[in-house]
């Protein structure tokens, strides 16, 4: 047998082994994957309190903007597509774009000048629309308000 197909065959075996596990750990009901272990455990504890998997994505999101903020989480936008536990199916788009009544002089004062901070902080503040969004579609209603 030739050094090539000794090899060859050496990996093939390697690689099988190698994707042989014991079964997972973690909740039983579902599974949260993000890139920072702190978040995606705040996602599994909004799912074992009885949230559901927008719920729980909420709280992944909301985590991944303290621990891992250079992933942009809050300002981003995007599309969601999903499918329910019924069959039904749908998709949000929440792009960057702002709200119908925006206009372009919503951030400056009387003689033009940008108001600093405003687009930054305060209820002119965008960044949290698509979650908004999510929750208010999504929402359980099995947390109890903080």
């Amino acid at each position: 047998m030739s050094f090539k197909l000794k090899f060859l065959l050496s990996f093939c075996i390697f690689l099988i082994m190698s994707c042989v596990s014991e079964k997972p750990s973690g909740y039983k009901n579902g599974m949260v994957v993000s890139a920072k272990i702190e978040a995606s455990k705040a996602g599994i504890d909004i799912l074992k309190q009885g949230g559901n998997a927008f719920d729980a994505m909420i709280a992944t999101d909301l985590a991944l903007s303290v621990v891992y903020p250079n992933a942009g989480n809050l300002g981003g936008g995007g599309f969601l597509v999903y499918r329910l536990n019924d069959s039904s199916h749908g998709s949000l788009d929440y792009r960057e774009k702002s709200p119908g009544k925006s206009t372009s002089s919503m951030y400056l004062d009387v003689d033009g000048n940008e108001i600093e901070g405003l687009s930054t902080s305060g209820a002119l503040l965008l960044v949290f629309q698509a979650l908004l969004l999510v929750f208010l579609k999504f929402m359980t209603g099995l947390l109890p308000s903080p």
